[in-house]
């Protein structure tokens, strides 16, 4: 009578068992859908940005008084999310000539204006990794080109800081050559870059 009831303790034990790993699965594979969902839907969003932003560059910098354009330069962004922004850029020397275009971390604000305290390098090495400084691109005499950032913000925003919500701004500096005259695009040294002027993209985080 004993052995019975402890087969049947036995069954009763292993079919919870593989009732337990069967639930698992399925939401094993539910989560994997949902997180692929999110990533695919992230990817096509970011793709269709992209496309408009060439679009957008491509009217504006039909006009040749258009020196550099940089289109939906805010944007919403998400921890660990790529945001791409592509920048055009014309030459107006009489000769074909490489360009680029160094970023520096400007600063970040909460939602009310109150400056948020970050590490600078940090976020530049973090956010931007080899981004900080875009690769050349050689253009034609009154031609011209799109240079394209990726930012890619962490979760940190120093070594012992979580990042909060914001608005975090990066400064744009374009330079004629491989390398830049500094190594840094801030107004002190903006005089130094190519149109003299910085500009500027925003990222979001909320």
């Amino acid at each position: 009578m004993k052995n019975k009831l402890s087969g049947k303790k036995g069954i009763e034990l292993s079919i919870t068992t593989l009732v337990v790993i069967i639930i698992s699965i399925i939401i094993l594979i539910y989560s994997v859908y949902l997180i692929y969902n999110i990533m695919t839907q992230a990817s096509i969003i970011e793709k269709d940005i992209e496309q408009r932003s060439e679009k957008e560059i491509e009217s504006v910098m039909n006009d040749p008084r258009e020196i550099i354009s940089i289109p939906f330069e805010e944007r919403k962004g998400k921890i660990k999310s790529q945001n791409t922004f592509l920048i055009g850029v014309r030459n107006l020397f009489d000769s074909t000539n490489d360009f680029s275009s160094i970023i520096s971390f400007d600063t970040a604000t909460d939602s009310y204006g109150r400056v948020i305290d970050v590490d600078n390098d940090f976020i530049e090495k973090e956010w931007l990794g080899n981004y900080r400084l875009l690769n050349s691109q050689k253009i034609e005499s009154l031609e011209y080109k799109q240079l394209k950032l990726i930012i890619k913000p962490s979760d940190r925003v120093s070594n012992k800081k979580n990042t909060p919500n914001g608005d975090y701004v990066f400064n744009i500096c374009v330079f004629n050559g491989l390398q830049p005259p500094v190594d840094s695009c801030i107004n002190e040294n903006k005089k130094l870059f190519y149109n003299n002027e910085i500009n500027k993209v925003i990222i979001s985080i909320s």
